[in-house]
């Protein structure tokens, strides 16, 4: 998959990285020319900047502004002035829900701890194989994007049936409007023969059976009659009804 890149307004010291390549970008006119700057400090009042445009085979000598305008005239804009194009994840911001890997997608809440590498943190990430992992680094920006919705509603399901003490943190300071929307767990009180909708994982449907007892187990804390055990049960009811036989989330 290709680096996907957003064009940015001009910045003088991200552009002069980019130029050095210390980092992914590239410097274009507002019309997609690639500019290769030659000179950021001409003694000049108004344009300190000496760039060449590759113009078919040619490369034409243009100057610019420090914030990258083409000419100071008003406010008006102009084809040639500068911008930036760098990777969609240089973007992101604290608590921006990315996803990212290769052969496998994992979900992650990002952690704002980005400098112009390769690499970045994350408050939680959902593995693909629905197991949460906190707190972690140096994660790989191989094929970084923006989660869809569908994955952000992953995370958030999977948030909310940890027992885990930071998934409930970071539910109720990043997804304030699912915090008390639904009852899965721990926030559920069952008693014998409460008819109920259980499952394992994020991506199985729910099932329905009949609440037997609680267990100490911290991941399969439900145990149905038949001895069956699960780490996610919600009572069975009108409200609950439509979620028999999908994996949709109880909101």
């Amino acid at each position: 998959m290709e680096t996907k890149y957003v064009r940015v307004p001009f910045e003088v010291e991200l552009a002069k990285r980019i130029q050095n390549k210390e980092c992914e970008g590239r410097i274009v006119t507002r019309e997609g020319i690639h500019v290769r700057v030659v000179c950021w400090d001409k003694i000049d009042d108004d344009s300190p900047i000496v760039a060449l445009l590759k113009y078919r085979e040619k490369e034409v000598v243009e100057t610019f502004m420090i914030d990258g305008r083409w000419h100071c005239e008003g406010d008006e804009e102009s084809n040639l002035d500068l911008l930036l194009e760098i990777p969609e994840y240089m973007t992101f911001k604290d608590g921006d829900v990315i996803a990212f890997g290769d052969k496998y997608t994992f979900i992650g809440i990002f952690k704002s701890s980005w400098a112009y590498n390769e690499s970045h943190s994350d408050y939680v990430v959902l593995s693909h194989e629905d197991r949460l992992m906190f707190d972690g680094d140096a994660w790989t920006y191989n094929n970084a994007r923006f989660a869809t919705e569908s994955e952000k509603q992953k995370l958030i399901d999977a948030l909310k049936s940890s027992k885990d003490q930071r998934a409930k943190k970071y539910v109720k300071r990043f997804f304030p409007n699912h915090s008390n929307s639904s009852k899965i767990g721990k926030d559920c009180k069952f008693n014998p023969f409460d008819k109920v909708l259980v499952r394992d994982s994020i991506r199985e449907t729910w099932v329905a059976d009949i609440f037997s007892n609680y267990r100490k187990d911290p991941d399969y804390s439900y145990t149905t009659l038949g001895g069956s055990t699960w780490k996610c049960c919600i009572p069975y009811n009108e409200q609950t009804a439509h979620l028999l036989g999908t994996t949709k989330s109880p909101d």
